[in-house]
């Protein structure tokens, strides 16, 4: 009895890694999606003529600034770094 709750916690502990390794990913996923993504608006930004597209270019860059720190903020409070996952940022 005793060797089958050992099975089940380890079981389960696993699942948990398996699971956080997944998130771990997709957030790095997300934050190579969102750095192109500044890339893109910073681009249109800079190639940008008349009123309306400089204030599009700008919220759109300001947008993908706020995006691109809000995923840094939160792998950095989940101890995250590219490193651990193996994969540069390319």
């Amino acid at each position: 009895m005793r060797w089958l709750t050992i099975k089940r916690w380890f079981s389960r502990v696993q699942k948990q890694e398996v699971a956080e390794a997944v998130e771990h990913e997709e957030l790095m996923d997300d934050i190579r999606l969102a750095l192109r993504e500044w890339e893109r608006a910073h681009a249109r930004f800079q190639y940008a003529v008349g009123e309306d597209e400089v204030d599009y270019a700008i919220f759109t860059l300001e947008a993908a600034e706020k995006r691109v720190g809000m995923l840094i903020k939160k792998a950095k409070r989940d101890k995250l770094h590219a490193v651990k996952l193996g994969k540069g940022w390319t």
